[in-house]
């Protein structure tokens, strides 16, 4: 006869109480786990920027052998009807050669024969940390105002030195000698003179010669929110190049308490980033530095400029 079965014993869970001291204990750790991730997600970003902002200056150099100038950065207030810029010009150094090709530089980027540029996302000019970087904008944006087709954001404009803005105060205005005056700027602008900076606002060239401040010590290009900036749209004539009279993201940039409209900041085109605390700037030997807001105005001034005789040590 077999023996009598015992009961078995009920199967023991886990206790409301319990149960809360683990998701608890899962919550912190996600909390301290959390901004490790982003900014080694971040850190990637930048190191993503600083290659970017390498194969343009690669680029550019590579255009400097070939044609012992550097491009143009627009072709702004000059007295013809054609409108491009510096980004057109070195696409076969970026392995764009077919697109270039396809381009007539004889009629405006915005004409029917360059339509392959309308609406083309570019990679080499969008940085990863710019939540817009790759995004087209509309005819119509202000942002875009003078381009009448639909293009991408320029995260990554030329220095064009220590001139002024428009429409924005500069930061250079409690001290004249960091940048040349409002008056000055709009002379070297309309008159196609060589400014301070390797780059002009019209169809000018440099050459590397000229800059006798030193390779390493002159920037060549930087990063810009191009969203911020009233004409930042790579196509787009008027500014794809800036200055060196707005500090490394300016809180002018901001939109003032007192704005009336969108248009009154989407004006500011100085250099500024996503990044946490700086950003990237390139400098005319093909190196990539990240500059700290923290940089000394003037220091930050002078090595925007080609031949000022001031050289600084950049951090």
């Amino acid at each position: 006869m077999l023996p009598a079965l015992r009961p078995g014993r009920p199967a023991r869970g886990f206790t409301l109480v319990e149960l809360l001291v683990v998701i608890a204990i899962i919550g912190v750790l996600v909390a301290l786990l959390l901004p490790a991730v982003q900014a080694a997600r971040e850190a990637a970003r930048r190191t993503q920027c600083t290659n970017k902002l390498k194969q343009i200056s690669l680029a550019m150099h590579n255009y400097h052998d070939t044609h012992n100038v550097l491009p143009f950065a627009t072709t702004y207030v000059t007295p013809s009807t054609t409108k491009h810029t510096w980004v057109e010009l070195i696409l076969p150094f970026i392995e764009q050669t077919s697109l270039y090709e396809n381009l007539n530089f004889s009629v405006s980027n915005e004409h029917a024969d360059n339509s392959e540029l309308h609406g083309k996302r570019f990679t080499f000019i969008s940085c990863p940390s710019n939540p817009r970087g790759d995004q087209l904008f509309p005819v119509g944006k202000t942002a875009w105002a003078e381009s009448s087709f639909t293009h991408q954001g320029l995260d990554y404009p030329l220095c064009i030195g220590t001139v002024q803005p428009d429409f924005t105060t500069p930061d250079c205005t409690s001290n004249s000698s960091f940048c040349i005056s409002e008056t000055d700027s709009a002379n070297v602008w309309n008159t196609h003179m060589k400014g301070p900076g390797v780059f002009n606002r019209s169809a000018v060239s440099s050459k590397f010669a000229e800059v006798t401040d030193g390779l390493s010590n002159t920037f060549l290009a930087g990063e810009r929110l191009a969203q911020e900036c009233n004409w930042g749209g790579a196509f787009t004539i008027n500014f794809p190049c800036t200055y060196m009279a707005q500090k490394p993201n300016s809180p002018s940039r901001h939109k003032p308490a007192t704005a009336a409209s969108v248009d009154e900041w989407w004006r500011n085109c100085g250099f500024s980033s996503q990044h946490p605390a700086g950003l990237n700037m390139a400098l005319c030997d093909g190196s990539v530095r990240f500059i700290p807001n923290s940089i000394d105005f003037t220091a930050w001034c002078r090595a925007g400029d080609k031949a000022d005789g001031q050289v600084v040590d950049l951090p």
